[in-house]
């Protein structure tokens, strides 16, 4: 019953925003995961509200990632996509096999990620899945990625991702529109190009309505909103949080180059459509810590 609640109540976003955050908080209190931290909240936080993005340390060449980690997420197992020719378009990463790995937990369940996602939700996160790709070339079944979209896991939800290759500009970065999340005044910004450029209003709101089903034009995105456009670009380890309800779209490799990502969910509470009941965490690896076994244990079976 919660979570046919949570599922069509708060991730309904044709119902007003404001209700939606009743319900919201409303049903932390019932399960008694509200925290008050409306006053409490750090700079960094304010900064990932109001913008969408930030990148850990404020730095795009400062490296976060566990030491190993590449090399970790790369020994894991993992499936292939090949085009009709034999040639490998992308390389998926088996879950499991990445909670296996110390590193990746490590990077997961980073105290300073963990602090910042419960003053972004007013409550203990949860982990809703862990995942890592390679890509190796364009994918026609990745093309819609490649347009302006918005992410839909819930009413709330925060992605925290790592390049694990070095990513330049024009060569596969992740391109984000700064401050088109709800909470970073979206609906107030679409409001004003209602009465500025209707065609744009139009297309951004069968966009938020059709969501897959309709495509943006790229070029009108970044033209409009060009003093917000932000190329996501960085070194080997270069990690950033990222509300991926903002307008954000991928880029094409450059021929011959290859792009690795690990990419961690957070989510207020887990939805059974984000449930990984299947996968098995083991305790050793959580280091006994009931905070890292509560974040986990939403989403995870937790063994020992």
């Amino acid at each position: 019953m919660f979570d046919y609640l949570m599922e069509k109540i708060t991730y309904r976003r044709d119902l007003p925003y404001w209700f939606r955050q009743l319900i919201y908080f409303f049903l932390l209190l019932f399960v008694r995961k509200l925290t008050f931290t409306f006053n409490q909240r750090s700079a960094f936080c304010k900064n990932l509200i109001e913008d969408g993005i930030v990148y850990l340390e404020n730095s795009s060449a400062i490296n976060l990632a566990p030491a190993g980690l590449m090399e970790s997420v790369l020994s894991c197992v993992y499936t292939e996509k090949l085009d009709p020719s034999g040639k490998v378009l992308k390389r998926i990463f088996d879950q499991q096999a990445l909670v296996r790995s110390q590193q990746v937990v490590e990077f997961a369940l980073e105290d300073k990620t963990l602090n910042i996602c419960a003053e972004f939700f007013n409550c203990q996160p949860s982990i809703a899945y862990i995942a890592a790709w390679e890509t190796f070339a364009d994918d026609e079944e990745d093309v819609s990625e490649m347009y302006f979209h918005m992410d839909h896991h819930g009413h709330r939800f925060l992605k925290k991702f790592c390049y694990l290759t070095d990513v330049g500009e024009g060569d596969g970065e992740h391109r984000f529109i700064k401050g088109t999340t709800e909470r970073g005044g979206f609906n107030r910004c679409v409001r004003k190009i209602k009465r500025s450029h209707p065609d744009l209003y139009s297309a951004l709101t069968l966009k938020r309505k059709k969501k897959g089903g309709f495509r943006l034009c790229n070029d009108a995105i970044e033209s409009f909103f060009r003093d917000r456009l932000l190329l996501v670009t960085g070194v080997k380890g270069t990690t950033f949080i990222e509300d991926t309800y903002g307008l954000h779209r991928g880029t094409s490799l450059n021929e011959g180059r290859s792009r690795l990502i690990l990419q961690v969910v957070y989510v207020p509470w887990v939805l059974e459509k984000d449930s990984s009941r299947h996968i098995t965490v083991s305790r050793s690896v959580l280091k006994s810590s009931e905070r890292r076994q509560a974040v986990m244990a939403d989403s995870y079976s937790l063994v020992d």
